[in-house]
């Protein structure tokens, strides 16, 4: 949150100024290879060019000054991730962020690696958004509510950087796998995951899809039966759309970088179309 503070009090005194109509920062999705592909500022005036032209500049010096923290995430390992969240004081849950396995950026959301973590680690009082397996979320709805079954979780869709947890689960919960977003990301849109579960493995409620989806929404957990207070650690596979939903109702925010997930950083893409030279890639002198 710290890291985008600056922008962000630059943006609210931009749009306090009447002659502004609306005022951004477009901070770029990295893992897209355009020539387009960078940071951009937008404002909207009323006729006055030149003062939009200004403010402009004002969000685009602000971002290159703060352009370190802008490109560094701070980020845990799994086992990392976990020892914090305990470590974590205050109210309301903890919620480790997968941001490597991110549906929203085109990742599988069947990786299995935080799980695995979260299992070895003996979590507990724990609710987990989503693992994408059909295959087991068939073997659920087969079984019924309140079975035991052997499963493989999740780890299938690309097996050659994961692979799935072999353990017994409980069957929880069986649903339609349809809910209504209702926080400020996106809220009133209609998700439909075909159908859906929420398996127990040891003290962590697991959500389980037949469609990826980013899990973003507090309503992902409330439409499968789970209160977030319920819980001490959330997790969400989603890398920033879901913090301002789950922002208000938690004592931390952590980014997790699970093995075998997508890329989080520009420096490991290789680029064929990207303009350069463009920062952190190069050496830039902004002007």
């Amino acid at each position: 949150k710290e890291s985008f503070n600056p922008i962000a009090n630059v943006l609210n005194e931009m749009l306090a100024d009447p002659k502004i109509f609306t005022a951004t920062f477009v901070h770029g999705f990295y893992l897209s290879d355009t020539a387009d592909t960078h940071a951009a500022a937008l404002v909207v005036s009323d006729g006055d060019e030149q003062l939009a032209k200004s403010y402009v500049d004002k969000i685009a010096s602000t971002a290159w000054e703060n352009r370190v923290a802008l490109v560094n995430i701070e980020r845990y390992s799994p086992k990392e991730a976990i020892e914090l969240a305990y470590k974590t004081e205050g109210e309301g849950p903890v919620v480790l962020a997968d941001i490597c396995d991110n549906p929203g950026a085109g990742y599988s959301g069947d990786n299995t690696y935080l799980l695995r973590a979260m299992i070895e680690a003996g979590v507990k009082k724990a609710a987990y958004a989503i693992i994408c397996d059909p295959e087991t979320l068939e073997q659920c709805h087969k079984a019924g509510v309140g079975s035991y079954i052997d499963i493989k979780l999740g780890g299938k869709m690309l097996p050659d950087k994961d692979s799935p947890i072999e353990c017994k689960a409980y069957v929880k919960g069986l649903f339609d796998g349809q809910y209504v977003n209702r926080g400020p990301m996106h809220g009133g849109l209609a998700v439909n995951v075909k159908k859906s579960a929420v398996i127990v493995i040891g003290g962590i409620s697991v959500i389980i899809t037949a469609v990826c989806t980013q899990s973003y929404d507090i309503e992902i957990f409330q439409a499968h039966g789970m209160q977030l207070n319920d819980f001490d650690i959330l997790v969400v596979k989603s890398s920033i759309h879901y913090r301002a939903a789950f922002g208000p109702r938690c004592k931390r925010m952590i980014s997790v970088e699970s093995p075998g997930g997508m890329p989080i950083t520009s420096e490991s893409l290789t680029y064929k179309r990207l303009t350069r030279p463009i920062y952190p890639l190069d050496e830039v002198d902004f002007k």
